[in-house]
C-alpha cells in the first residue's frame, strides 16, 4: 500500500520535461569510462575519441584520467553536440575522481560505460558489482538523495515490468556496460 502511495506522487511527466529542458541548455554529454586495470578502457576509449583506429599492442597503464571530446551535428536537428570522454585508470583511487566530474547539474547527461574483460569471466559479476557499489559511493557526494531517487523512479517506471519486479535492481544513472576482449575469450575453454 506504502508502495502505491509513493509512486502515485511521481509525477513521470514533470521528471521527463525537466530532463529534457537540461538537455536543450546544455547541449554537451559525458561519458566516463570505468573498468578493472587492463580491461581494454583506453583502447575502446581512443576508438571512440581520438583518430587512432588501430589496437594499440603496447600496455600502457593510464594514471589518473585522461579527456577528449568530439562534437557530433545532427544537421536534421539543427543541433551539435559535444561529447566529453573522460577514462580513469583502473585503480580505486582513480574513482575518487568522478566527484570532480559529475555534479547534480550534467548528472542527467552523464552515462558511465563500464568496460568488462570478457577473457576473465570467473570476476567479470564480482568486479560489475565493485565498481556500481563505487560509482554510486562516488556520486552521493555530489548528487543530491532527492535527484538520485527521481532518477531511480524514472528507470523503474520505465523499465520495470511485472515478471521481473524481484530480480533486477536498477541503477539511477545512465549506464552502459561494454565486453572488452572478446577475441581472447573466444580462445578460453569455459
Amino acid at each position: 500500500m506504502e508502495d502505491e502511495q509513493s509512486s502515485s506522487n511521481f509525477n513521470i511527466i514533470e521528471y521527463s520535461s525537466n530532463l529534457v529542458k537540461q538537455t536543450k541548455q546544455i547541449d554537451e554529454k559525458n561519458f566516463i569510462f570505468i573498468g578493472d586495470n587492463k580491461s581494454g578502457k583506453t583502447t575502446v576509449f581512443n576508438l571512440i575519441f581520438s583518430n587512432k583506429k588501430e589496437k594499440d599492442t603496447k600496455y600502457i597503464q593510464t594514471c589518473g584520467i585522461n579527456f577528449n571530446n568530439a562534437s557530433v551535428s545532427f544537421s536534421n536537428l539543427n543541433r551539435k553536440i559535444l561529447l566529453n570522454g573522460y577514462e580513469l585508470g583502473g585503480n580505486v583511487e582513480n574513482t575518487q575522481l568522478i566527484k570532480n566530474i559529475v555534479f547534480e547539474n550534467n548528472i542527467s547527461n552523464t552515462t558511465f560505460v563500464l568496460i568488462i574483460d570478457l577473457s576473465k569471466p570467473e570476476i567479470m559479476l564480482k568486479i560489475i558489482n565493485q565498481t556500481l557499489k563505487i560509482i554510486g559511493e562516488s556520486l552521493s557526494q555530489n548528487i543530491s538523495t532527492e535527484t538520485l531517487q527521481m532518477m531511480a523512479k524514472s528507470k523503474e517506471h520505465k523499465l520495470r515490468t511485472k515478471s521481473d519486479s524481484n530480480i533486477c535492481e536498477f541503477v539511477p544513472w545512465n549506464l552502459c556496460i561494454i565486453g572488452s576482449k572478446y577475441d581472447l575469450f573466444e580462445k578460453n575453454d569455459v
